[in-house]
């Protein structure tokens, strides 16, 4: 290097000067003051993928699978009324999704016990689940499965082939506080 060059790198600053260290950082930093800082509506959402065996590997996945229903359902209210009387199903899952993810962002997880035992609830999406919202062709057969059945017996009053594009349009409202949009 020559005498006239500078150089603006200092030993020892990772931790602020490079993605990963600065997402280390800000995450550490939530726990730290969790009351008083929204890190969300400064900070863009990162994951450190270096760690394969880590939660952050995990959590990208469940985020990519969260923002993959979203643009189901986003896609879903613009079908038309045969595409969408052939994914009813799907739209039954993905509100399911949204409905639950919407419950995990509020206080209710920190108030109410039963979902606090419940390990299932907050299991990622399946791969199934995450195969069939991907594929627009060809209609979910998930009639067979228990936790389907009961799903259905959920949805099935409320997200009709009349009532579905509204109850997206619906959905998709009440998802903007999280989704930033």
């Amino acid at each position: 290097m020559a005498q006239s060059q500078h150089i603006n790198h200092f030993e020892g600053t990772k931790a602020l000067t490079t993605k990963v260290g600065l997402t280390h950082n800000m995450k550490n930093l939530i726990w730290r003051h969790h009351n008083a800082l929204d890190i969300d509506a400064f900070f863009p959402q990162s994951y450190d993928l270096s760690d394969l065996k880590g939660d952050e590997i995990k959590d990208f996945q469940e985020d990519f699978r969260y923002c993959q229903t979203i643009g189901f359902l986003k896609t879903a209210v613009e079908f038309n009324k045969g595409m969408l009387a052939k994914n009813l199903d799907k739209v039954m899952i993905a509100l399911s999704i949204c409905e639950r993810r919407i419950s995990l962002n509020s206080d209710e997880i920190f108030t109410n016990k039963e979902l606090q035992t419940n390990t299932e609830y907050f299991k990622c999406i399946s791969d199934d689940i995450q195969a069939a919202l991907s594929d627009l062709k060809t209609p979910g057969n998930f009639s067979t499965q228990p936790w389907f059945r009961k799903l259905h017996n959920t949805y099935k009053d409320t997200v009709t082939e009349e009532t579905a594009k509204q109850t997206i349009k619906d959905m998709l409202n009440r998802l903007k506080p999280f989704l930033g949009n």
